[in-house]
């Protein structure tokens, strides 16, 4: 696309909120370094401005702490005169802690895709996170300003899509409102940066943007890539519906050229109603360089796991595993992990061990073990992989432990690994 009509684009879809609590223009902040120039969003725990950094001369993003729709037990105002933030529920250590986990604990590995941050600053009694400005727009914002997809510009989406899901670690949160759109590629931008890990992740995003979202992280399943492979089915659907006056898939489905790899691909990863049994089958991805990975139907890996860990499998395999779709099995029968996610519990040998952890957990120890070794890992803090071969796993089937202390309390996790 013009890199003149993104810009376009990007300008005409920084709408200006107003809310009653938000900062007015003009507010200088930082020793006056930063000039709020308006309000551009409102998100569940934040005030999001555009922002004029006069040491540098050039536009910000401004997130501004401000959980009026987060944090229920909390009943925040401001002050109309000095602009502080108030805490008017007798809670101020507890708000307190609150900006502190705002500020200080983005971890640098999950906001790896997230705009480039600048700096962190306390003020008016909350805190205040600063980003680079982003001059292109969002997918979404291509979407409503009415822009007419071509072939050529969905082929393209598409091929970025797959890269992108092939080259990173689950993403859990993909939709239209993070991929931002240049003239020479897409831009992955993590959404999470609003997260505060003690609530529940899934309400800093609205029901829209919910419905790029998998049932497995909906309903805290066990994620992996798979997982994002049903988002960018829904990307695609939503970009495809813009065709059709009417939204319908069918009518807008034909007038993408050379559509049967694409239209096979959005039926396969969020699995139409329409679908036929005989491609419930697993979807094997091929990537130019080599890499083979293998995409279950996404909507249905709940099941997949739940159906392994009934017959004792523990793991889902890297073979074909087929489910009985009419079988109803209870959600409390999938395995669900909020302290700690492992990325996948199947790998090659010589890959590295990857998962994710909230930030109360503090992990001690990553123990791997079968009846020929058992190998012992101390763990610091930061630390998100093990790299297997570092250690000599061998193929073969392994118990992995994770021993960790969650607020004052010890714990242990028990998974099945694979390594093959």
């Amino acid at each position: 696309m013009d890199s003149k009509l993104l810009k376009k684009i990007k300008r005409e879809s920084e709408k200006k909120n107003k809310d009653k609590n938000a900062l007015p223009s003009t507010t200088l902040l930082f020793n006056g370094r930063y000039e709020v120039l308006f309000l551009i969003d409102i998100r569940n725990n934040s005030f999001i401005y555009k922002a004029f950094d006069a040491k540098d001369n050039k536009f910000v993003i401004i997130k501004e702490f401000f959980p009026i729709k987060f944090v229920t037990e909390l009943f925040i105002t401001r002050d109309s005169d000095t602009l502080d933030v108030i805490e008017n529920s007798n809670k101020k250590e507890y708000y307190s802690k609150l900006v502190d986990e705002y500020l200080f604990n983005i971890d640098d590995e999950e906001f790896l895709y997230s705009s480039k941050q600048i700096s962190l600053f306390k003020e008016h009694n909350t805190g205040y996170i600063v980003y680079r400005y982003n001059e292109w727009p969002s997918l979404q914002n291509i979407i409503d300003s009415g822009y007419e997809f071509t072939s050529e510009d969905i082929h393209y989406i598409y091929d970025e899509l797959f890269k992108f899901i092939n080259e990173v670690r689950v993403y859990k949160y993909l939709n239209t409102n993070n991929i931002y759109v240049k003239n020479s590629g897409l831009i992955f931008i993590n959404n999470n940066i609003d997260n505060i890990y003690y609530n529940n992740e899934l309400s800093l995003y609205t029901n829209y943007e919910q419905t790029f979202f998998s049932d497995e992280v909906k309903n805290n399943g066990h994620l992996s890539k798979k997982s994002d492979l049903f988002s960018m089915g829904a990307i695609l659907r939503e970009i495809i519906l813009t065709l059709d006056e009417n939204r319908n898939y069918e009518e807008a489905i034909k007038k993408v050229k050379s559509n049967k790899e694409i239209d096979k691909f959005i039926r396969n990863a969020t699995l139409d109603d329409e679908i036929k049994e005989d491609d419930y089958a697993e979807k094997e991805i091929v990537e130019n360089n080599g890499y083979r990975k293998l995409g279950f139907k996404p909507k249905h890996v709940l099941s997949v796991i739940a159906v392994s860990i009934v017959i004792g499998i523990g793991v889902l395999f890297t073979h074909s595993v087929y489910v009985d779709l009419n079988e109803e099995i209870p959600l409390g029968h999938v395995e669900t992990v909020k302290d700690i996610e492992v990325e996948n519990l199947v790998v090659n040998f010589g890959e590295k061990l990857k998962w994710n952890q909230t930030q109360k957990v503090n992990l001690n120890y990553v123990i791997i073990k079968n009846d020929s070794i058992e190998v012992e890992i101390p763990m610091y803090t930061g630390d998100r992989y093990v790299d297997l071969d570092e250690y000599k796993i061998s193929k073969g089937k392994y118990d992995l432990f994770f021993r960790y202390k969650y607020l004052d309390s010890n714990k242990e996790l028990k998974f099945k690994l694979v390594v093959k």
